[in-house]
């Protein structure tokens, strides 16, 4: 046991090594890594008027979508979860890829329908600019 807590503290100090090295070499990356949450008041005041936010989060049974603009915010949420939207990706970019046969409509139109509901296309309606936060899958779509 003493001997992995010696390993432990080794690895703790080599760490932190690296940490400080990082923070001299990148601190734009250490900053961006120590980003605190923002709120809705301040994503909404940080907004142009011809701007609008979408904020997707993927999970295992469904999707949750919020749109933010400067004057207000709309939520939403859609079954397709993780699973399907992965999917529906895959067959997106693959139908875009170099010597495709086809563009593949119904995938695009089942993301679009899952992404972009009434409330969140009502919400966003008119924003010459579309910011958008998302991960996993989704952050493979051009």
């Amino acid at each position: 046991m003493r001997e992995i807590d010696a390993e432990r503290t080794a690895l703790v100090g080599k760490l932190a090594g690296a940490d400080a090295r990082l923070a001299v070499l990148a601190p734009a990356l250490i900053a961006a890594e120590r980003a605190r949450p923002v709120s809705l008041t301040e994503v909404r005041a940080a907004l142009r008027p011809e701007e609008a936010s979408l904020v997707a989060a993927v999970g295992p049974t469904g999707t949750a979508l919020i749109a933010i603009t400067r004057t207000g915010a709309a939520l939403a949420r859609d079954e397709l979860g993780r699973d399907a939207v992965e999917a529906l990706v895959r067959r997106l970019r693959t139908s875009i890829a170099p010597g495709a046969a086809s563009f593949d409509f119904a995938a695009s139109a089942a993301l679009h329908d899952a992404l972009l509901p009434q409330p969140i296309a009502r919400a966003i309606a008119g924003r010459r600019r579309l910011l958008i936060a998302t991960g996993g899958s989704l952050s493979a779509l051009p």
